[in-house]
């Protein structure tokens, strides 16, 4: 029996996205002006700025969740070195 195949570098941002909640109320944000647009309830202009709109947002949202992950991962390397420098150091003052 094969083993599964760990998901490639481009394959898992996008299983990530897809499992996302932003990702899929903006999709049926998406859908609803689609059908709106469809049944003429909105002009094609209103629904071009409703779809830079949720792409946009959604953007945002992605980069602001980014950036704290990749702020809590740096504090806790930070406090990970620190700690083996001090323990470090210790080893040395009792060498």
């Amino acid at each position: 029996m094969d083993t599964p195949k760990p998901p490639t570098p481009i394959l898992t941002p996008l299983l990530a996205l897809l499992s996302s909640r932003k990702f899929l109320l903006a999709l049926a944000a998406f859908i609803g002006a689609a059908v709106a647009r469809y049944n003429g309830a909105i002009d094609t202009e209103t629904f071009i700025n409703a779809t830079v709109a949720l792409v946009s947002v959604l953007s945002g949202l992605i980069t602001v969740e980014d950036v704290a992950k990749k702020q809590a991962e740096a504090k806790i390397m930070a406090a990970t070195v620190s700690a083996e420098v001090q323990a470090h150091a210790h080893e040395m003052e009792t060498a």
